[in-house]
This record gives C-alpha cells, sequence and structure tokens, in this order.
C-alpha cells in the first residue's frame, strides 16, 4: 500500500498542500524562536556598539531572514522524507508557493 500521492488519489499540487499545512504550524513556531532570537542577538550587538537606535531591517538582512525561514521549512519537510518538496522550496520559492496554492485554487 502505497500513499495517498503515490495511488494517485491526490494531485501533486493537492499534496504539497497537504503536507504544507500539517507542518505549518509547528514551522512558523520555529521560525517565530529563530526571528526573536536573531532579533534579540542584532539589538544586543547594537546596545553594545553605542546609543540605542531603532532597528530597522535591511533588504539584505530581509532576504537572508526569509532564506533562514525556507530553511527550517525544508528541514521538517527532509524530517517528512519530502526531498523533492524541500528542494523546490529552496530552489524556487516562488514555484514552491505556487504548487502549494495551486490546489487552494482549485477547490474553491
Amino acid at each position: 500500500m502505497g500513499s495517498l500521492r503515490d495511488d494517485g488519489k491526490l494531485s501533486p499540487a493537492d499534496y504539497a498542500s497537504l503536507v504544507d499545512t500539517i507542518i505549518g504550524e509547528s514551522v512558523e513556531t520555529l521560525i517565530d524562536e529563530d526571528c526573536e532570537i536573531q532579533r534579540l542577538s542584532d539589538h544586543a550587538g547594537v546596545a553594545a556598539r553605542g546609543p540605542k537606535k531603532r532597528f530597522t531591517a535591511t533588504p539584505d538582512e530581509e532576504r537572508r531572514s526569509l532564506r533562514r525561514s525556507a530553511r527550517i521549512k525544508a528541514a521538517f519537510l527532509r524530517r517528512l522524507h519530502e526531498h523533492e518538496l524541500a528542494n523546490l522550496l529552496l530552489s524556487d520559492h516562488d514555484a514552491y508557493d505556487a504548487l502549494v496554492s495551486e490546489s487552494e485554487r482549485t477547490r474553491v
């Protein structure tokens, strides 16, 4: 007996959406915690260097944060043996999002 995807009962888009939904809350919690640790670390560095300034992420820092978030989600996908989805997420985030949301569009 294979998986729902292997048996053809779910399309690749439906399957990707299901997996993304299942891991969603756990991944979001980890990403939020990671961002908070990074924010505290950044603020500690700013405080050590001089007077308090309002911290605003630069575009480069924002991109690094998005890449870190994608790596966390990819690690979860790999633990579920979803290497193809993890590789797609890391290589082409927009294609991953399109695949996951494709299922949502076809259900409406």
